[in-house]
Parts: C-alpha cells; structure tokens; sequence
C-alpha cells in the first residue's frame, strides 16, 4: 500500500514539472495584444508564461501575412514570408531563421490542443517592434517603417 501512494505521488509531481499547460491558464489571461493600434483577439488568448507572452502559433504568423505549415511527424512549425523561412519545433528552446540556429529564452507550450510561442521572438523575426506596458499587461506592436536587423540576420 505504500508503495502505491509513494507511486502517486511521485507521479503527481512530475506531471506537475510537464511544459503542457492546462486549460486553465488561458482563464484568467488579460494579456492585450495591439496590433498596429488594432486590438487582436487571439484564440485561445495570450498569456504569460515564466514571464514571456505566448500566443497561437498559426494567427500570430498570419497577422504578419506568412504562410504557415504544420508538420505533424516531425512537429515543426514552419512560417514563410517573402525571403524569411523560420522554423520553431513544437518543443525545445531553439529556432531557426533562414537555416541559422537561434536560442529561444522561452520555448513553445502546448495547451488547449494548441502550439504556442514566444510573440516577441515571432513579431522581431519578421521585422516588428515590439513594447510592452507591464502596468497594464499590454503588448504593442509596430510594424510601419521599421527596418528588421535581429538575431545577427538581416532581411
């Protein structure tokens, strides 16, 4: 008998260590993401994750316009936009820009069915600025005349 509640235990505290998020973190977010001056409504909505803002993989790629791609067996995410190719596979803390390995602070985090990665690391990548108001958790993105230089990789 006590092995068994040793067992559950144990198991109980590894689950807790997993990087697959639960519904549940999604339900008190009020994370804003301004968009160009437009508010975006992401679904599921933006959180923060050991202090970064995550969001959907597939509509934070496609407010920018690139073309997305899911590979299932390899689990990569792929986005491409005009000359820029980036890769971010579903789990780690690496990507790649144009083939060329970067580190990521926070790797992507599985919840709700969902992929979801780092908004900062995606908006600079494809030539955005980003801010945030830590006051009012808010997110500001630009992207009008902003010449992208990032990561050592110039577009």
């Amino acid at each position: 008998m006590k092995k068994w509640i040793g067992a559950i235990l144990v198991a109980a505290f590894v689950s807790c260590l997993s990087p697959v998020a639960s519904a549940d973190i999604f339900d008190d977010s009020k994370v804003k993401v301004i968009y160009n001056g437009t508010e975006q409504n992401f679904e599921p909505k933006a959180v923060i994750w050991n202090d970064y803002t995550l969001v959907p993989f597939r509509q934070v790629f496609e407010l920018y316009g690139a073309d997305v791609q899911w590979n299932n067996e390899t689990k990569m995410i792929t986005a491409t936009k005009d000359d820029l190719s980036i890769e971010i596979p579903a789990s780690g803390k690496k990507a790649f820009i144009n083939g060329e390995e970067i580190e990521l602070a926070q790797g992507p985090l599985n919840a709700k069915g969902t992929t979801l990665v780092g908004l900062r690391f995606v908006s600079e990548a494809l030539g955005a600025e980003v801010s945030f108001d830590k006051a009012t958790l808010t997110v500001y993105i630009n992207t009008d005349e902003f010449e992208p230089e990032f990561f050592g990789i110039t577009q």
